[in-house]
């Protein structure tokens, strides 16, 4: 039994990763501080430490998967191993579409610091989901009859970037109740632009769900043609299959709370956290519920 860090090609970049998202990690925390303090300089070159250390992050995570692709000679998505390092790939390419395509929220110095501390935090993601996966079974297993089916790589690429998606959305609730924090604590003494990122952050945390949301919808759709072509059945009430809709109708809920009755604010984003947690609990823990051991949806390993 072999983790992430283990054996091989797909070892060896995935041990490389961990320490790379570290790097990551605490450079853009380093970028945060220097920007809060104003030292803009200092806060530039840390940020661009951290962007380039994202990039190459992202590198090594999919020449893992690939790596892992050809020691298997399948796709790489049936072990929990397996999956846990896909979405880490897909955590940090949500994350640099994030970034690319909500510059704006970056645009101010206190903006960029804010920015860098969502960095710092999904960089730390990233890392603690290699680090689970160090204890996860790295054996390479064949494929079950059921599992052989077209609709296997839409379906799990579908949940995977819905799940890292979402999660982005999750860190960026972190970050909004962070600053919120401090704002309290400074007895709502805060800069505008400051309060300003505050404001606007609603905007910011529905685009991210806006991408996310319709991959969460088509994969749980692919799922149930998936099953009636294996099992004969759209939907059989396994637990696995139960979880997964449960974190759907979570964020039905936000979607209706925030399009339709007019919700903003720390309510609003505390049913996103409850939805990211539906996910992890779908996601990472289910495999340890007791429910699980009778799942068709159990990962092996």
């Amino acid at each position: 039994m072999m983790g992430f860090g283990g054996a091989g090609v797909t070892g060896f970049l995935v041990g490389v990763s961990l320490w790379v998202s570290l790097v990551v990690a605490l450079s853009a925390l380093g970028a945060a501080a220097a920007g809060a303090l104003g030292r803009e300089k200092g806060a530039r070159r840390a940020s661009l430490v951290s962007l380039t250390g994202t990039w190459i992050l992202q590198f090594l995570l999919a020449g893992a998967v690939a790596a892992r692709w050809v020691e298997v000679g399948h796709q790489p998505w049936q072990t929990l191993y397996e999956v846990l390092l896909l979405v880490s790939a897909f955590l940090v390419f949500s994350y640099l579409l994030v970034r690319f395509a909500l510059r704006e929220f970056r645009s101010t110095r206190i903006a960029g610091a804010i920015f860098d501390f969502f960095t710092a935090l999904t960089a730390g993601a990233t890392a603690l989901l290699l680090v689970i996966g160090m204890g996860k079974d790295d054996s390479a297993s064949v494929l079950p009859p059921a599992l052989k089916s077209y609709w296997m790589a839409p379906h799990v690429v579908a949940y995977t970037f819905a799940y890292a998606t979402l999660a982005i959305a999750c860190v960026a609730v972190v970050t909004w109740w962070s600053v919120s924090l401090l704002k309290k604590v400074r007895g709502g003494r805060v800069s505008e632009e400051t309060a300003r990122w505050l404001r606007e952050f609603d905007r910011f945390a529905y685009a991210i769900v806006a991408v996310g949301f319709p991959f969460l919808t088509a994969a749980l759709l692919m799922g149930s043609l998936w099953g009636q072509e294996a099992w004969g059945s759209y939907w059989g009430w396994d637990s696995k299959e139960v979880a997964a809709l449960i974190s759907w109708i979570i964020y039905v809920i936000y979607l209706h709370l925030r399009l339709v009755a007019g919700w903003r604010g720390g309510k609003l984003y505390t049913v996103l956290f409850l939805g990211a947690v539906s996910i992890a609990v779908c996601f990472l823990l289910f495999s340890y519920l007791p429910a699980s051991f009778s799942s068709l949806h159990k990962y092996a390993g």
